[in-house]
């Protein structure tokens, strides 16, 4: 069980060279060994037990959220961060992991960027993302459909509109997209695609320096370009750091139908009162939010995880109108199910007079919702939610 050079892969027994001193081929078969070692390093996981998990999984495809050890967000950013020092990856971008799920097609992936040079979409030298309005100038778009059917004139007619906030460093839009099949047939779904993310790949991500008032204006001004936000009950999703983007949104639309939905995160530290009996829910928030910016050499994991920490510290919403749910996966352990709820209810009496509602937690650990049965149990809830509140609304509106 030891974790040597000398590993069990594929039944045949060969030296795996320590990451950034490979210097053979970069076949798809060299590649998907080395990936093996690197999420052994990040998850603290055997190759061997690897190697046994990728030879039974489901068609041979080991799922890199899904399958155990599962990668949460961190262990994304450092496992992307070992393969590029490892070979010709330095421009490998934060979104190869999602956007190639399982050991195979990730390997092969590498592969392939190692014979062209070249990843779609990565590019040091990308220009800032237009924070400032000009007349007539309207800019890229902020919040984009989940696919085409939620752009459709069907889709915008909806009775409810859903905002979804992809998790810190994820590839925006695309995170979501196993979502739309079910979600988009029953609400107006839109994704958050921050700059370097998705559709707005070719920006730059948001500097260190970008403020908590500069998101909240940015977020305004694009919010209006979607009339029905205003208009319809809206369901905000936010998973981990995300969910304080999710609350900086939700506390700026408009209405008092607004439902946000935090998935493990605590709520932002400056809701936690400054009193002796919530110093845990306050270090339960601060232990979730810090991080060390030599362990994030991503530019757009390290932008998310400074935004979402200046809003947690600075952020003065009023969700008084806003019915909040939490929920998490049943195997997380920063942050557990019972410190979730915890700290959200410390918090209800101060910040959130209307109702707080806790989920039971789903099948998984802090990435649930990367795949798997977590993600199948957030999907049904979160359509039997908005499928609810469109039920809610007709029957209000034949009342009136």
């Amino acid at each position: 069980e030891g974790r040597g050079d000398e590993d069990v892969l594929g039944g045949e027994r060969r030296t795996v060279p320590e990451p950034g001193s490979l210097d053979d081929t970069w076949t798809p078969r060299v590649c998907e060994e080395l990936v093996i070692r690197c999420i052994a390093r990040v998850t603290d996981t055997t190759v061997q037990r690897l190697a046994s998990a990728s030879a039974t999984a489901d068609g041979g495809q080991l799922h890199l959220f899904a399958d155990e050890p599962a990668l949460d967000s961190s262990q994304a950013t450092r496992f992307v961060a070992l393969i590029r020092r490892a070979g010709p990856w330095q421009r490998l971008p934060h979104s190869a992991p999602y956007d190639n799920p399982t050991v195979a097609s990730f390997a092969q992936a590498l592969s392939t960027f190692a014979a062209s040079g070249r990843y779609a979409g990565a590019d040091a030298r990308r220009p800032p993302f237009p924070t400032s309005v000009r007349l007539g100038v309207p800019g890229p778009p902020l919040f984009v459909p989940l696919d085409a059917s939620s752009s459709s004139p069907e889709a915008r007619a909806r009775p409810c509109t859903l905002l979804l906030i992809p998790p810190a460093g994820m590839a925006g839009t695309d995170f979501y997209r196993p979502f739309s099949a079910s979600l988009a047939t029953c609400a107006h779904v839109l994704a958050l695609d921050l700059p370097g993310r998705g559709i707005n790949a070719p920006f730059a991500p948001l500097p260190p320096t970008f403020s908590t008032p500069q998101f909240q204006a940015l977020v305004q001004y694009h919010l209006p370009r979607h009339q029905n936000v205003h208009r319809q009950p809206v369901v905000v999703f936010g998973h981990g750091e995300g969910v304080m983007v999710a609350v900086a949104t939700a506390a700026m639309v408009s209405g008092s139908r607004v439902t946000l939905v935090a998935s493990a995160s605590p709520p932002p530290l400056s809701f936690v009162p400054h009193s002796d009996d919530c110093v845990d829910a306050a270090g339960a928030a601060s232990s979730a939010l810090s991080f060390d910016p030599l362990d994030v050499p991503l530019p757009e994991v390290a932008a998310d995880r400074t935004l979402a920490d200046a809003l947690s510290r600075t952020l003065r919403p009023s969700l008084a109108n806003v019915h909040v749910i939490v929920c998490g996966g049943a195997r997380d352990r920063d942050p557990t199910p019972a410190s979730l709820t915890a700290s959200w209810s410390r918090v209800h009496a101060e910040h959130l007079s209307r109702s707080l509602t806790h989920w039971a937690p789903f099948d998984g650990g802090h990435m649930y919702l990367g795949g798997g049965k977590g993600q199948a149990q957030l999907i049904e809830a979160l359509t039997r939610l908005v499928l609810d509140i469109t039920k809610a609304t007709k029957q209000h509106a034949t009342v009136e």
